[in-house]
Formats: C-alpha cells, sequence, structure tokens
C-alpha cells in the first residue's frame, strides 16, 4: 500500500505521509514526543492546504516532494489524461 498525505490536527497543525488514518497519527505522536494528547487524522484528497505548509516536506516522507507538489499531482494527471483523451487519433495504419 502506498502512503497518502494526512493532515493531522494536534494543538497545531501538520502533515504527515502514511498508509492510514492510525498511522498518520502515530507518526506525529512520535514527531512532536507528545503521549496524552488528541488528534485526529484526514486524507488529504484534494488540492487545499494550509499555504505555510505549500514548501514544506511531510513528516514520515520517502523522497523530497513537498506538500503543494504532492496535492497538485493527482490535478496534473487528470489535465494530462484529459488532454490524451482529447487529442489522441489512431494511426489510420497497422
Amino acid at each position: 500500500m502506498t502512503k497518502k498525505l494526512f493532515k493531522v490536527e494536534i494543538d497545531d497543525l501538520v502533515y504527515v505521509m502514511a498508509k492510514s488514518c492510525t498511522e498518520a497519527e502515530a507518526e506525529a505522536r512520535y514527531e512532536i514526543s507528545k503521549s496524552d494528547i488528541k488528534m485526529y487524522a484526514y486524507e488529504v484528497k484534494e488540492d487545499r492546504y494550509d499555504s505555510d505548509w505549500k514548501d514544506a516536506i511531510p513528516y514520515n516522507s520517502d523522497d523530497d516532494k513537498t506538500v503543494g507538489e504532492i496535492c497538485e499531482e493527482p490535478k496534473a494527471q487528470k489535465e494530462k489524461k484529459e488532454y490524451m483523451e482529447k487529442h489522441y487519433q489512431e494511426l489510420p495504419f497497422k
């Protein structure tokens, strides 16, 4: 299973790469070194994120992609797919 971007709300806001909400919460808890706090994790499904995190690399990331880059990827893939569907033509010969 590949990691997804999650927004974890604690006393502050952090972004974490994880495979599930539970893993995201655990990773956030580890990163901020607090053990008795309530936190909530939400998968980031749209290109909406806090602008303060645009150029930041999320905790537990496997690469150097920023939150902004991760959030823009699905939009770019969708635009590429739509372009290909609109402009693709089969060659007239086999």
